[in-house]
């Protein structure tokens, strides 16, 4: 199965000259297509290299891109500098040494990347691109480790906590910790156990913080599984007026099952290439702290 990627280089020349100056979200479209793609640009010093990330995979695997591929990347005049046009070009089977051995993804397939560079133009240079030569117009993006750059200046923590649940700062380390080792390919979500996920309250079930769940979860309701060491529990996600997202039926058995109590942590991993809704559950223990 391709392993899909979790972020994207972006130079830091070619950040400076067209991404926004700020880490935010940008758009990614392809000619002829009307769906677009919202992945985050990760802004870090002008010094390193920048990052797509999150939503990115939502390109990468919508549009099948393989190792081997190019992307094109041709900002739009867009005034927030956030709006980019994407030309894929498909690596052969058998050679990718050669501009003619990629065959471009859109309206005119099997032109070389010469030729698709120079039928693609920006006409106006942005004034602060100076560190960009302005026969370069569009960026050559393949798929490499963010790792493999820049190593001492790790890439962000990926993990979302509920609206108003700040972590402590014992809490916030071990958290993060643990989020570094699980290696997600979209973000964790974290939130600590309360009465009525695992104490005193009659009923029990656990709600997911919408910060997370309208950006990564289903819009309706639907099974989802909770994996935790080799087991498996069912339970129901029910969306309650299109606002707050709920795990009700099954959690309860899921929280008696793994001993959960008021003030653990649980650490929510959605599995990308699961059949079914599935998320992998990780327990910090309130002891831990």
């Amino acid at each position: 199965m391709f392993k899909f990627h979790r972020y994207q280089g972006i130079s830091k020349e070619y950040a400076f000259a067209y991404f926004p100056h700020e880490s935010t979200k940008v758009t990614l479209q392809m000619p002829g297509i009307s769906k677009t793609w919202h992945p985050l640009f990760y802004k870090r010093n002008e010094n390193r290299k920048n990052f797509l990330m999150g939503r990115w995979l939502d390109f990468v695997r919508d549009n099948n891109v393989q190792e081997g591929d190019l992307c094109l990347l041709e900002p739009t005049k867009d005034e927030g500098r956030s709006t980019f046009t994407v030309y894929l070009l498909r690596a052969s089977a058998t050679h990718a040494t050669s501009g003619n051995d990629f065959q471009r993804v859109g309206p005119y397939p099997g032109q070389s990347i010469a030729k698709i560079v120079s039928e693609v133009n920006i006409k106006e240079e942005p004034t602060n691109a100076k560190h960009v030569s302005s026969e370069r117009v569009m960026h050559v993006i393949s798929h490499e480790s963010p790792e493999s750059e820049d190593s001492d200046d790790p890439i962000p923590i990926p993990y979302i906590v509920p609206c108003r649940h700040d972590l402590s700062k014992s809490q916030k380390k071990i958290v993060e910790e643990r989020v570094r080792a699980i290696r997600s390919e979209v973000p964790i979500y974290v939130t600590v156990m309360k009465n009525n996920n695992a104490g005193a309250a009659q009923r029990w079930m656990l709600e997911l913080g919408v910060r997370y769940a309208a950006e990564y979860l289903p819009a309706t309701g639907e099974t989802m599984v909770l994996q935790r060491m080799g087991k498996t529990w069912n339970t129901q996600m029910v969306i309650h007026n299109g606002r707050r997202w709920f795990l009700n039926g099954g959690w309860t058995k899921f929280a008696k099952d793994n001993g959960l109590r008021v003030g653990d942590i649980c650490l929510f991993e959605l599995k990308q290439n699961e059949m079914k809704l599935t998320m992998e559950v990780h327990v910090i223990s309130r002891e831990q702290f």
